[in-house]
């Protein structure tokens, strides 16, 4: 229905709605469904002339970057993790056109994720330090959790005598007391 709706309405909140129903249809593993909508939320926001998509326009701040974070995600999310890695480039272009701060500190986690499901362990702690090391510029307690989520996620998967996980989990325990630690290891298990 949301879909529907959103061809009635104008393109600016068409590409939002497609975006965030390409999150859920991923999430929930509705491969082409997923599909569909991101690609007509990425089709739909780069032909708004000017390219002001995400201007405020029908009060939609929401970048073109943004969407194709979410097609980054959703690739993820049905299992597509060399999609995630193959659009990386571009997507870096984008954020760097737009300087959306908050999606280059948040886009290397997906390339964690991506890597980790290829088996590209050194590749993923990489890309995982490049997050953390943003997400602490950001202050963002959130974006620190998640880092600790990625390590416990890499651990449980059996890598954790691996050095560069190692190393990680000292980088990651180097700036956190043990209280703090204990918080967010119950909070955010793998």
């Amino acid at each position: 229905m949301a879909r529907d709706e959103s061809f009635r309405a104008s393109k600016h909140v068409m590409v939002v709605t497609n975006a965030y129903l390409a999150r859920v249809y991923a999430s929930s593993g509705q491969k082409g469904k997923f599909k569909r909508a991101i690609e007509t939320a990425l089709r739909t926001a780069r032909r708004i002339k000017n390219f002001n998509y995400g201007d405020g326009t029908d009060f939609v701040f929401h970048s073109l970057s943004g969407v194709m974070a979410e097609k980054s995600y959703g690739y993820l999310e049905i299992g597509e993790p060399e999609e995630t890695l193959a659009m990386k480039e571009e997507i870096k272009s984008q954020i760097a056109l737009e300087a959306n701060i908050w999606l280059d500190a948040w886009i290397p986690l997906d390339w964690a994720r991506a890597y980790l499901m290829l088996g590209e362990v050194d590749k993923c702690v990489q890309a995982g330090e490049e997050f953390y090391r943003k997400a602490k510029l950001l202050k963002s307690p959130h974006a620190k959790s998640r880092a600790y989520r990625l390590l416990n996620t890499i651990e449980a998967s059996g890598y954790g005598d691996v050095q560069s996980i190692k190393n990680f989990r000292h980088m990651l325990d180097h700036d956190k007391d043990k209280n703090e630690l204990k918080e967010l290891d119950a909070h955010y298990p793998a």
